[in-house]
């Protein structure tokens, strides 16, 4: 398809293809029909030749011998016949004057080969042979220039020596224009198979040009697109081999197709020693058979993705525990391609989350011991006070000056609130402890308000 914008463009430079394509299409035809020629009219000059001593032999007078003239005729004038249109053909082959000098050397070839059959009709046939012959050309204006030459040379000898033209003197006068006019006739054929065969040339040339032109067209395309592929392709594995954390492409079985240095860090390998095998190699064997079952249900369609976490094993010896994110592609026949593999180091924060964990638990375990170390205490501190308070209000039954009652009375006082304040710590231990005991017992609730009032 030719796009608006260099259509033009692209439809001058298939015309101008065109028009060479053609050029050079005429003159292979042009070259091969001149070598065909060249053989041919040897070949004629031979024949000529033997005519010329088979239907004039050697004629003897007394002791002496001569040669009939039209044998040194067929050897001499029909040598100066071929001799141009043999040199040229050979040496100038698809030129435009070798083309015509061969159509008038084989028309002067056919009027000696007439001439030594004596102006036989058969011979004259010869004309027609020759002409067809030259329609090989795909030329029409060669047909003209034989057509000339015979036209001529049948005038000239039909004027001069009409014997050896038409074999008789009886009507030579117009038998030229009888002769040229069969000529003419056979020359309308033959120009219309020259016309045609040289559109078919421009036919075959427009076709050979158009598909050039396509052929440049997608290799053009194929070069942008490679272009294009090879930019996109140097960027993917730049940013592959520059992330921050492991990435890879893994094949269906398992095996590395491609690794990146993060990962090769995260595991101690090389990135030989990984494409030389597949990811179960250095998998933990307690985590490889969720892998592989998260692996099967992407094969079977059942995920899209998956993420685990799941231990390496380290070239070292020691495992890496990692982050593993992993998605398919598939081609657009929907068959799986490779694992497009993201594998992030977590080792150090599942260490601090377990040395966070270990130090929670530490804390709580010491919270713990504390709230029953004062759950202890209060209870301790407890059972004297009680014993105190039970002494105090014995001792105010008794006779008392008022001083004394006053004293013990404050003391009363005091141990009761530091009894309730021991309370209240009781309490808050038994709840860090988780100790705390619900007493179902029935209350005023109308007092409780009213004295939290």
């Amino acid at each position: 398809m030719i796009d608006a914008e260099n259509g033009p463009t692209i439809l001058a430079a298939v015309q101008t293809r065109k028009k060479l394509l053609a050029e050079e299409m005429r003159h292979r035809v042009a070259g091969r029909t001149d070598r065909l020629f060249v053989g041919l009219l040897v070949f004629q000059w031979l024949v000529a030749v033997g005519l010329a001593a088979w239907v004039t032999p050697l004629t003897w007078v007394g002791s002496t011998s001569r040669t009939h003239p039209h044998l040194w005729g067929a050897v001499l004038l029909g040598f100066a016949a071929i001799a141009p249109p043999v040199l040229l053909g050979l040496f100038r082959p698809g030129r435009t004057w070798t083309r015509h000098t061969i159509a008038a050397g084989q028309m002067v070839s056919t009027a000696l080969l007439i001439h030594l059959s004596g102006g036989r009709i058969e011979t004259h046939f010869h004309v027609f042979g020759s002409l067809a012959f030259l329609a090989f050309y795909r030329d029409w204006r060669v047909l003209l220039t034989a057509t000339a030459v015979t036209a001529g040379d049948h005038l000239l000898r039909g004027i001069l020596w009409p014997e050896s033209a038409y074999g008789s003197a009886v009507g030579a006068d117009w038998r030229w224009l009888e002769h040229a006019g069969w000529v003419v006739f056979i020359d309308v054929f033959l120009i219309w198979s020259c016309v045609r065969g040289d559109r078919d040339i421009e036919a075959a040339a427009q076709r050979e040009a158009e598909l050039e032109a396509a052929h440049t067209g997608v290799e053009r395309e194929i070069f942008v697109r490679t272009a294009e592929l090879r930019v996109s392709e140097e960027r993917f594995r730049g940013a592959l081999e520059h992330a921050a954390i492991g990435m890879a492409l893994v094949a269906p079985d398992g095996h590395w197709l491609r690794v990146n240095r993060s990962l090769c860090e995260i595991v101690g390998y090389t990135s030989e020693e990984l494409l030389k095998g597949s990811f179960q190699e250095i998998t933990h064997r307690d985590d490889l058979d969720a892998d592989l079952e998260n692996v099967r249900r992407m094969l079977s369609g059942e995920i899209a993705t998956y993420a685990m976490e799941k231990r390496y094993l380290h070239k070292a010896g020691h495992p890496v525990v990692a982050q593993l994110n992993v998605s398919l592609v598939r081609d657009a026949a929907a068959i799986p391609l490779y694992f497009v593999s993201q594998i992030q180091d977590i080792t150090v924060r599942k260490q601090a989350e377990t040395a966070l964990r270990q130090a929670r638990e530490d804390a709580e375990a010491a919270s713990r011991a504390k709230g029953e170390f004062l759950a202890n205490m209060s209870h301790e501190i407890r059972t004297p006070m009680n014993g105190i308070l039970g002494l105090t209000d014995l001792v105010l039954e008794t006779d008392l000056t008022a001083e004394q009652r006053d004293s013990l009375t404050l003391v009363a006082s005091s141990a009761d609130s530091l009894l309730t304040v021991i309370n209240d710590i009781l309490d808050f231990s038994k709840i860090e402890a988780g100790k705390l005991d619900l007493d179902p017992a029935p209350f005023a609730l109308r007092d409780v308000l009213g004295d939290t009032l």
